[in-house]
């Protein structure tokens, strides 16, 4: 799959952010370990998975929280720590995102960021697998019963009322604690081992390294099967919309109507 040089550019943009996270996160004791198909490009193609363009890393959740806390310092830097702390914002997991840029992803949600890294909290259980992911399960559903708020205006006045719901169902679990570690709003049914996130090793990763977890082929055989195993053709594409994006300026969603009347 030949890159292009958008492609190029935009991947050295998330790097970029990346870096900025990590020394961040290092400089005030917080802990991460790459996740999902970040672990995966390390492992198999020691870069970003070619037709891949996002990093996604877990904190637990602790350092999470104290991320989000950080918002104010890291903001002074020219980068953005974007959670459901912020009004409008439509995902259950947070974002540092670079001020000097812009990035509008999905037409129905008009919040605008820049580009970003993902961060996941991770949580710890000693529940069994299945009340585990019907935890999971519920977490979404009330997380997705406020995203509608913001699709649709007559539900506008259940907002605060269904966000409401779905923090202090996330506030009750994440109170739990022990020797199983899931990220409770993704792949429900996962269900990984804690000695993998806290035993960790750095792998090649671009002009870089990331953290991922000792047992990488543990962790990527319960994510994917077969990981190493190309996907068909038709399947080696994006999963992510780029509505607007702009690497060179920091804009309102305002500033990007005027500059692109078709929007």
């Amino acid at each position: 799959m030949q890159q292009t040089d958008f492609d190029r550019r935009f991947k050295e943009q998330i790097l970029h952010v990346f870096k900025f996270t990590v020394k961040f996160l290092e400089q005030h004791g917080l802990r991460y370990v790459a996740c999902g198909g970040t672990v995966l490009g390390a492992v198999r193609h020691k870069d970003f998975i070619p037709w891949d363009d996002d990093i996604d890393i877990y904190l637990p959740r602790a350092d999470y929280e104290r991320l989000l806390d950080l918002k104010q310092e890291t903001r002074q830097q020219g980068f953005d720590v974007i959670s459901l702390r912020d009004k409008g914002y439509y995902l259950p997991f947070a974002k540092v995102s670079d001020m000097h840029t812009t990035l509008w992803e999905q037409p129905e949600f008009p919040f605008v960021m820049g580009v970003y890294v993902d961060l996941f909290a991770l949580d710890n259980f000693d529940c069994s697998d299945e009340e585990l992911t019907a935890i999971q399960r519920m977490s979404l559903k009330k997380f997705y019963n406020y995203q509608k708020t913001l699709q649709y205006p007559l539900l506008r006045p259940l907002r605060s009322i269904m966000l409401r719901r779905f923090m202090n169902y996330q506030k009750w679990y994440s109170s739990f604690d022990g020797s199983k570690s899931v990220c409770v709003t993704q792949w429900a049914g996962k269900i990984f081992k804690r000695e993998w996130f806290e035993d960790t090793i750095e792998l090649p990763f671009g002009d870089t390294t990331v953290v991922v977890p000792r047992d990488y082929d543990g962790y990527l055989t319960c994510l994917y099967g077969d990981y190493m195993q190309l996907p068909p053709e038709e399947k080696r594409v994006s999963e992510h919309n780029h509505r607007y994006l702009n690497f060179d300026e920091g804009l309102t969603l305002e500033e990007i109507k005027k500059k692109d009347c078709q929007l």
